[in-house]
């Protein structure tokens, strides 16, 4: 019986492996597909997060590596360990190349801890997945040289999810995520990433909506700033309009989608229409609607289509999940009024 994501976990490991990324942790994978994965998922965090305070022993001089029998000596002659009398300033470059080596150490170790924790994101996000299918194509090589460099500068859990739901998602379809996006999130600041979040949770099928008089709505200073974050786009020209409308000459139904949940606009009118303006998200801002787990702001939705309500429109909002063949089914639905 093959399990929830295993097609795509085979995958992950097929692209890490022949790159030798994360290559420690193979063993350790190939145990959980016969075991018990909690246990082995408490077991290797609990062996990550003592290599990580080892590292930060090391790092502030409380150990040193010999405490840990690693010999990588230059040089057979001794570090001084204490001064008893006035000496010249020297500089003894024995001493210093063994520094500089033990720094390098830790540092690589550091960052082979901070890749391997986002490997296991991914390997989590990937578990949950309920795809069959085997994605076609490849991860690039570039992308996924770049991606183990980013990943491990991060040091908290939070991003190191978030690098992980990146690897996850290029994993299942190749391409989702560009080098730009990995650069943007590599140099992303905490409030930007905030004003992002706020930005997701109010678009309605690909846009920020304009609307002032909703509650909630962005402020023209922090649309000009997601602008020139290159998140949306057109805040110099106004936006765009969206007409809503019949298609073949019949009373029509429009389905939006807002995140987690949907809004479904009917007129009986066939040649009614109804209009929505915004800020369109561009490829980037919608690399970075994928990646997060935003929430939709349900009473913002509701302010949306009560305007469109006022062009005549029916309004109906519901939480929603996606089926296997690409539609969609939909539950707490509620009338809007």
């Amino acid at each position: 019986m093959e399990l929830p994501g295993e097609k795509l976990m085979i995958k992950l490991w097929e692209t890490l492996s022949e790159k030798g990324i994360g290559a420690w942790l193979r063993p350790g994978q190939q145990r959980r597909e016969g075991l018990v994965g909690l246990e082995m998922k408490r077991a290797e965090l609990l062996t990550l997060a003592q290599a990580a305070r080892e590292v930060e022993e090391i790092s502030s001089g409380a150990k040193s590596l010999s405490d840990f029998n690693l010999k990588l000596k230059f040089s057979s002659e001794k570090p001084l360990t204490q001064i008893t009398q006035r000496v010249e300033p020297t500089i003894n470059v024995a001493e210093l190349i063994e520094q500089s080596s033990d720094r390098s150490v830790f540092d690589s170790v550091r960052k082979e801890i901070n890749v391997a924790k986002s490997i296991l994101h991914a390997e989590e996000k990937i578990q949950g997945e309920n795809s069959s299918d085997i994605p076609d194509g490849k991860v690039n090589d570039d992308w996924i040289y770049r991606w183990r460099d980013y990943a491990g500068d991060v040091n908290s859990d939070e991003m190191q999810r978030l690098w992980g739901s990146v690897l996850a998602g290029e994993v299942k379809k190749p391409g989702t995520y560009s080098l730009r996006c990995l650069e943007f999130l590599r140099n992303l600041e905490q409030s930007e990433a905030k004003l992002i979040e706020i930005a997701c949770e109010r678009a309605v099928d690909g846009i920020v909506l304009l609307e002032p008089s909703l509650d909630g709505h962005l402020s023209f200073s922090q649309l000009l700033e997601l602008d020139a974050l290159g998140v949306i786009s057109g805040v110099s020209g106004g936006g765009v309009q969206r007409t809503l409308s019949s298609k073949d000459g019949t009373p029509w139904t429009r389905i939006m989608m807002a995140n987690d949940w949907c809004l479904f606009a009917s007129h009986p009118d066939h040649n009614a229409t109804a209009q929505m303006s915004g800020y369109l998200l561009t490829k980037l801002g919608d690399q970075m609607q994928s990646l997060g787990n935003f929430k939709c702001d349900v009473e913002y939705l509701k302010g949306f289509g009560r305007q469109l309500i006022a062009q005549g429109c029916s309004v109906m909002i519901a939480q929603y999940i996606t089926n296997g063949d690409g539609g969609l089914s939909y539950y707490n639905a509620i009338n809007v009024e």
